[in-house]
Protein backbone atom coordinates (compact mmCIF):
# COMPACT_ATOMS: atom_id res chain seq x y z
CA UNK A 1 0.00 0.00 0.00
CA UNK A 2 2.82 2.35 0.83
CA UNK A 3 4.52 1.93 -2.69
CA UNK A 4 1.55 2.76 -4.04
CA UNK A 5 0.95 6.08 -2.50
CA UNK A 6 4.85 6.90 -3.37
CA UNK A 7 4.04 5.96 -6.90
CA UNK A 8 1.45 8.11 -7.11
CA UNK A 9 3.20 11.16 -4.75
CA UNK A 10 5.88 11.03 -7.75
CA UNK A 11 3.52 11.45 -10.48
CA UNK A 12 2.06 14.11 -8.84
CA UNK A 13 5.22 15.80 -8.23
CA UNK A 14 5.77 15.48 -12.07
CA UNK A 15 3.24 17.05 -12.76
CA UNK A 16 4.43 20.16 -10.55
CA UNK A 17 8.12 20.34 -11.86
CA UNK A 18 6.91 20.88 -15.26
CA UNK A 19 5.39 24.20 -14.41
CA UNK A 20 8.17 24.88 -11.16
CA UNK A 21 11.66 27.06 -12.62
CA UNK A 22 14.97 25.87 -12.62
CA UNK A 23 15.94 28.34 -9.48
CA UNK A 24 13.05 26.90 -7.59
CA UNK A 25 14.51 23.46 -7.86
CA UNK A 26 18.20 24.67 -7.11
CA UNK A 27 18.99 23.03 -4.41
CA UNK A 28 18.31 19.57 -6.16
CA UNK A 29 20.80 17.77 -8.04
CA UNK A 30 21.38 19.06 -11.69
CA UNK A 31 22.63 16.92 -14.95
CA UNK A 32 23.06 19.37 -17.87
CA UNK A 33 19.85 20.79 -18.05
CA UNK A 34 17.80 18.13 -16.05
CA UNK A 35 16.01 18.51 -12.56
CA UNK A 36 15.68 15.20 -10.73
CA UNK A 37 14.00 14.64 -7.30
CA UNK A 38 14.89 11.23 -5.75
CA UNK A 39 12.07 9.68 -3.48
CA UNK A 40 13.08 6.51 -1.87
CA UNK A 41 10.64 3.74 -1.09
CA UNK A 42 11.61 3.11 2.57
CA UNK A 43 14.88 3.88 4.76
CA UNK A 44 16.60 1.08 6.65
CA UNK A 45 14.61 0.86 9.41
CA UNK A 46 10.48 1.97 10.22
CA UNK A 47 9.81 3.04 13.67
CA UNK A 48 6.68 3.95 15.64
CA UNK A 49 8.04 5.91 18.58
CA UNK A 50 4.61 5.51 20.27
CA UNK A 51 4.40 1.58 20.67
CA UNK A 52 8.13 1.87 21.18
CA UNK A 53 7.73 4.03 24.04
CA UNK A 54 5.05 2.06 25.45
CA UNK A 55 7.13 -0.69 24.97
CA UNK A 56 10.10 0.93 27.06
CA UNK A 57 7.29 2.28 29.31
CA UNK A 58 6.35 -1.04 30.31
CA UNK A 59 9.61 -2.85 30.37
CA UNK A 60 10.88 -0.42 32.69
CA UNK A 61 7.57 -0.53 34.63
CA UNK A 62 8.09 -4.57 35.05
CA UNK A 63 11.31 -4.26 35.82
CA UNK A 64 11.98 -3.36 39.43
CA UNK A 65 8.92 -5.69 41.07
CA UNK A 66 11.08 -8.65 39.48
CA UNK A 67 14.12 -7.96 40.41
CA UNK A 68 12.88 -7.55 43.91
CA UNK A 69 11.23 -10.72 43.51
CA UNK A 70 14.07 -12.20 42.52
CA UNK A 71 16.28 -10.82 45.41
CA UNK A 72 13.62 -11.82 47.79
CA UNK A 73 14.32 -15.54 47.30
CA UNK A 74 14.27 -17.89 50.42
CA UNK A 75 17.50 -17.74 52.35
CA UNK A 76 20.07 -20.57 51.70
CA UNK A 77 19.48 -22.89 54.70
CA UNK A 78 22.59 -24.64 56.32
CA UNK A 79 21.32 -27.85 55.62
CA UNK A 80 20.70 -27.08 51.59
CA UNK A 81 25.01 -25.98 51.57
CA UNK A 82 25.66 -29.33 53.37
CA UNK A 83 23.85 -30.88 50.79
CA UNK A 84 25.76 -29.32 47.72
CA UNK A 85 27.60 -32.07 45.67
CA UNK A 86 30.62 -30.77 43.41
CA UNK A 87 30.48 -34.03 41.25
CA UNK A 88 26.91 -33.66 40.35
CA UNK A 89 28.41 -30.50 38.27
CA UNK A 90 29.33 -30.99 34.21
CA UNK A 91 33.40 -30.78 33.82
CA UNK A 92 32.89 -27.50 32.01
CA UNK A 93 31.04 -25.68 34.84
CA UNK A 94 33.44 -27.16 37.48
CA UNK A 95 35.80 -24.29 36.29
CA UNK A 96 33.53 -21.82 38.26
CA UNK A 97 34.70 -24.07 41.35
CA UNK A 98 38.45 -23.75 41.08
CA UNK A 99 39.01 -19.77 41.49
CA UNK A 100 40.25 -17.77 43.79
CA UNK A 101 37.50 -16.87 45.94
CA UNK A 102 39.60 -14.00 47.61
CA UNK A 103 39.38 -11.84 44.69
CA UNK A 104 35.18 -12.62 43.64
CA UNK A 105 33.77 -9.41 44.97
CA UNK A 106 36.87 -7.86 42.98
CA UNK A 107 35.69 -8.99 39.67
CA UNK A 108 32.09 -8.36 40.91
CA UNK A 109 32.90 -4.72 40.85
CA UNK A 110 34.73 -4.97 37.48
CA UNK A 111 31.82 -6.52 35.91
CA UNK A 112 28.80 -4.19 37.20
CA UNK A 113 31.10 -1.13 36.29
CA UNK A 114 32.54 -2.70 32.79
CA UNK A 115 28.92 -3.64 31.76
CA UNK A 116 27.53 -0.11 32.61
CA UNK A 117 29.98 0.99 30.82
CA UNK A 118 29.79 -0.71 27.47
CA UNK A 119 25.66 -0.49 27.37
CA UNK A 120 26.33 3.34 27.80
CA UNK A 121 29.84 3.48 25.30
CA UNK A 122 28.59 0.98 22.17
CA UNK A 123 26.01 3.11 21.25
CA UNK A 124 27.95 5.87 20.89
CA UNK A 125 30.49 3.96 18.59
CA UNK A 126 27.34 2.61 16.06
CA UNK A 127 26.46 6.39 15.83
CA UNK A 128 29.59 7.63 15.11
CA UNK A 129 29.04 6.15 11.25
CA UNK A 130 27.79 8.74 9.05
CA UNK A 131 25.07 6.54 7.63
CA UNK A 132 23.54 5.93 11.05
CA UNK A 133 24.10 9.44 12.62
CA UNK A 134 20.89 10.48 10.39
CA UNK A 135 18.47 7.83 11.87
CA UNK A 136 20.16 8.47 15.43
CA UNK A 137 16.87 8.77 17.34
CA UNK A 138 15.40 5.86 15.86
CA UNK A 139 18.30 3.78 16.40
CA UNK A 140 18.46 4.89 20.40
CA UNK A 141 15.06 4.22 20.20
CA UNK A 142 15.18 0.78 19.23
CA UNK A 143 18.50 0.11 21.09
CA UNK A 144 16.65 0.57 24.45
CA UNK A 145 13.73 -1.47 22.94
CA UNK A 146 16.33 -4.59 22.67
CA UNK A 147 17.79 -4.14 26.33
CA UNK A 148 14.08 -3.78 27.54
CA UNK A 149 13.38 -7.00 26.01
CA UNK A 150 16.17 -8.43 27.33
CA UNK A 151 15.64 -7.69 30.83
CA UNK A 152 11.42 -8.95 30.31
CA UNK A 153 12.98 -12.47 29.19
CA UNK A 154 15.85 -12.67 32.29
CA UNK A 155 12.58 -11.46 34.57
CA UNK A 156 9.71 -13.52 33.46
CA UNK A 157 10.44 -15.99 30.94
CA UNK A 158 10.83 -19.63 31.99
CA UNK A 159 14.57 -19.60 31.43
CA UNK A 160 14.98 -17.08 33.78
CA UNK A 161 15.40 -17.26 37.78
CA UNK A 162 11.79 -16.14 38.81
CA UNK A 163 11.41 -20.01 37.76
CA UNK A 164 14.59 -21.67 37.91
CA UNK A 165 16.74 -21.65 41.14
CA UNK A 166 19.89 -22.54 40.79
CA UNK A 167 22.58 -22.16 43.49
CA UNK A 168 25.50 -19.63 42.52
CA UNK A 169 29.12 -20.89 42.66
CA UNK A 170 29.53 -18.53 45.65
CA UNK A 171 27.78 -21.65 47.99
CA UNK A 172 30.04 -23.81 47.04
CA UNK A 173 33.10 -22.01 48.66
CA UNK A 174 33.22 -23.06 52.68
CA UNK A 175 35.73 -20.27 52.88
CA UNK A 176 33.63 -17.44 52.31
CA UNK A 177 31.67 -16.32 55.32
CA UNK A 178 28.18 -17.76 55.22
CA UNK A 179 26.54 -14.53 54.27
CA UNK A 180 28.04 -14.77 51.17
CA UNK A 181 26.68 -18.02 50.41
CA UNK A 182 23.27 -18.26 52.05
CA UNK A 183 21.38 -15.10 50.51
CA UNK A 184 18.44 -16.09 48.69
CA UNK A 185 20.26 -14.16 45.65
CA UNK A 186 22.38 -17.00 45.70
CA UNK A 187 19.58 -19.38 44.05
CA UNK A 188 19.29 -17.37 40.89
CA UNK A 189 22.58 -18.56 38.67
CA UNK A 190 20.67 -19.45 35.78
CA UNK A 191 21.25 -17.45 33.65
CA UNK A 192 23.84 -14.49 33.94
CA UNK A 193 21.80 -11.14 32.90
CA UNK A 194 25.30 -9.16 32.79
CA UNK A 195 25.94 -11.15 29.99
CA UNK A 196 22.90 -11.25 28.37
CA UNK A 197 22.75 -7.41 27.86
CA UNK A 198 26.24 -6.63 26.91
CA UNK A 199 25.35 -9.70 24.17
CA UNK A 200 22.43 -7.75 23.06
CA UNK A 201 24.27 -4.39 23.19
CA UNK A 202 27.16 -5.51 20.88
CA UNK A 203 25.01 -8.07 18.63
CA UNK A 204 22.53 -5.18 18.14
CA UNK A 205 25.22 -2.96 16.86
CA UNK A 206 26.76 -5.08 14.93
CA UNK A 207 22.98 -5.93 13.08
CA UNK A 208 22.75 -2.28 12.32
CA UNK A 209 25.70 -1.68 11.18
CA UNK A 210 25.37 -4.36 8.56
CA UNK A 211 21.77 -3.04 7.95
CA UNK A 212 23.08 -0.02 6.66
CA UNK A 213 26.55 -1.55 4.95
CA UNK A 214 24.37 -4.22 2.80
CA UNK A 215 27.36 -4.18 0.29
CA UNK A 216 29.69 -5.71 3.09
CA UNK A 217 31.02 -8.93 2.30
CA UNK A 218 30.62 -12.42 3.86
CA UNK A 219 33.79 -11.97 5.67
CA UNK A 220 33.37 -8.31 6.74
CA UNK A 221 30.36 -9.63 8.42
CA UNK A 222 32.00 -12.55 10.27
CA UNK A 223 34.56 -10.11 11.28
CA UNK A 224 31.61 -8.00 12.90
CA UNK A 225 29.86 -10.51 14.21
CA UNK A 226 33.26 -11.85 15.61
CA UNK A 227 33.81 -8.50 17.44
CA UNK A 228 30.61 -8.22 19.16
CA UNK A 229 31.60 -11.40 20.59
CA UNK A 230 34.29 -10.12 22.74
CA UNK A 231 32.21 -7.81 25.16
CA UNK A 232 30.00 -10.84 26.16
CA UNK A 233 32.63 -13.11 26.81
CA UNK A 234 34.62 -10.87 28.71
CA UNK A 235 31.72 -9.76 31.07
CA UNK A 236 31.32 -13.82 30.97
CA UNK A 237 34.48 -14.17 32.23
CA UNK A 238 34.43 -12.14 35.27
CA UNK A 239 30.77 -13.16 36.15
CA UNK A 240 32.53 -16.46 36.32
CA UNK A 241 35.79 -15.27 38.55
CA UNK A 242 32.91 -12.93 40.65
CA UNK A 243 31.43 -16.88 41.55
CA UNK A 244 28.15 -15.47 40.91
CA UNK A 245 27.85 -17.49 37.36
CA UNK A 246 28.77 -21.03 35.90
CA UNK A 247 30.23 -21.10 32.64
CA UNK A 248 27.10 -22.87 31.40
CA UNK A 249 24.75 -19.82 32.91
CA UNK A 250 26.81 -17.50 31.21
CA UNK A 251 26.49 -19.29 27.37
CA UNK A 252 22.54 -19.34 27.93
CA UNK A 253 22.57 -15.71 29.01
CA UNK A 254 24.98 -15.12 25.38
CA UNK A 255 22.73 -16.75 23.49
CA UNK A 256 19.75 -14.93 25.14
CA UNK A 257 20.98 -11.49 24.23
CA UNK A 258 22.32 -12.26 20.85
CA UNK A 259 18.45 -13.37 19.75
CA UNK A 260 17.15 -10.39 21.23
CA UNK A 261 20.00 -7.87 20.04
CA UNK A 262 19.19 -8.67 16.62
CA UNK A 263 15.50 -9.39 16.20
CA UNK A 264 14.51 -6.04 17.42
CA UNK A 265 16.34 -4.53 14.02
CA UNK A 266 14.65 -7.43 12.00
CA UNK A 267 11.52 -6.45 13.16
CA UNK A 268 11.64 -3.00 12.23
CA UNK A 269 13.49 -3.55 9.22
CA UNK A 270 12.15 -2.07 6.16
CA UNK A 271 11.52 -4.35 2.90
CA UNK A 272 11.70 -3.21 -0.68
CA UNK A 273 14.93 -1.30 0.41
CA UNK A 274 16.76 -1.46 -2.34
CA UNK A 275 14.12 0.58 -4.98
CA UNK A 276 13.84 3.93 -5.12
CA UNK A 277 11.95 5.83 -7.55
CA UNK A 278 12.72 9.60 -8.21
CA UNK A 279 10.73 12.27 -10.92
CA UNK A 280 12.77 14.24 -13.75
CA UNK A 281 12.56 17.57 -15.12
CA UNK A 282 14.27 19.17 -18.59
CA UNK A 283 14.17 21.03 -21.70
CA UNK A 284 12.61 18.43 -23.05
CA UNK A 285 9.86 17.07 -20.69
CA UNK A 286 9.08 15.63 -16.92
CA UNK A 287 9.07 11.99 -16.39
CA UNK A 288 9.78 9.35 -13.60
CA UNK A 289 12.76 7.18 -13.14
CA UNK A 290 12.85 3.80 -11.11
CA UNK A 291 16.26 2.72 -9.59
CA UNK A 292 17.13 -1.04 -8.85
CA UNK A 293 19.98 -2.03 -6.69
CA UNK A 294 20.28 -5.61 -6.39
CA UNK A 295 20.94 -7.47 -3.07
CA UNK A 296 23.89 -9.58 -4.19
CA UNK A 297 26.58 -7.23 -5.60
CA UNK A 298 29.99 -8.29 -6.10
Amino acid sequence: MKTHINLFLALFICLCISNTSKAQLKNNPVIGDSVTVTIPIQPVYRENYWITAAVIAVGLGTDAPAISRIKRKSVITDQELQDLDRTDLNSIDKWALHQDASQSKKFATYSDYTMTGLLVFLPATIIADKKVRKDWVKILAMYYESQVLTFTVYNYSFLGPTFINRYRPASYYESLPLGDRNSGYDRSSFYSGHVASTAAASFFLAKVFCDYHPDMSCGSKILMYGAASIPPLTIGYMRVAALAHFPSDCAVGFGVGVLCGVLIPELHHSKNKNVSFGVFSSSQGTGLTMNWHPMFQK
